[in-house]
């Protein structure tokens, strides 16, 4: 019986000779990726353990809250400033020499902070406690910088409590350092005498003849001028 030749057999063998269908080629771009995720991954993953076991130590120790609570800001301050993230520039824009030594002392946050507790909205809480500033902006540009913008403010009016002046700005702040015997501002008095006060100037700018006749004005129940 005649032999058949390129049977199955030689295909077969043709086959398991090379490379299986369905393997990929090597990705060496895509490996190195993953490799940096895994080991980013790795990292985050060890910090969070570090302040668990942080935490977990100094309660079993009895240690007190605000202990533990700068331990960590400490260690998550470390790492953070080891990626970069970390408070390297402050700014302080249209402020007076003396209002930006108050604001830098008065903001919360240092060169080297974390940027992830320089939150913009509580420094801007802490700088409303600093007299002598109106509107306050607080920016935060990553990865580092913290920006304040401040106007200040500028009196327009003087009021009388009954026993002393005060320069105040339309919108009832003190004004700070303003030589009341130098300056001439109207005097004002009464509950809500300082608010109304700028319709009550803008008024008299047109009759210049009273104007000039008025020292003092008495703000009666909120509702009419003395």
């Amino acid at each position: 019986m005649p032999q058949v030749k390129g049977g199955s057999k030689g295909r077969s063998a043709g086959k398991s000779g090379g490379k299986p269908a369905g393997a990929k080629k090597p990705a060496p771009a895509r490996d190195a990726v993953v490799k940096q995720t895994a080991d980013a991954s790795s990292i985050i993953m060890g910090v969070f353990l570090l302040l668990a076991v942080i935490v977990g130590t100094a309660a079993w120790m009895g240690r007190s809250m605000s202990i533990v609570e700068n331990t960590v800001n400490q260690v998550s301050d470390g790492f953070v400033k080891s990626i970069g993230l970390s408070v390297d520039t402050i700014r302080v824009y249209h402020a007076a020499p003396d209002q930006e030594a108050r604001i830098r002392s008065a903001l919360g946050v240092s060169l080297g902070d974390s940027m992830f507790r320089a939150d913009p909205y509580k420094i801007q809480t802490r700088l409303k406690q600093v007299k002598g500033l109106g509107d306050i902006q607080v920016h935060r540009f990553w990865p580092g910088q913290i920006s304040v913008f401040v106007t200040p403010l500028e009196a327009t009016v003087i009021y009388w409590d009954g026993e002393t002046q005060v320069a105040m700005n339309p919108m009832g702040r003190e004004v700070p350092d303003v030589d009341l015997a130098t300056e001439r501002f109207p005097i004002v008095h009464g509950k809500g005498a300082v608010i109304a006060s700028s319709d009550l100037i803008a008024d008299l700018q047109s009759f210049p003849a009273i104007e000039s006749r008025i020292s003092y004005s008495d703000r009666i129940n909120e509702r009419r001028w003395d």
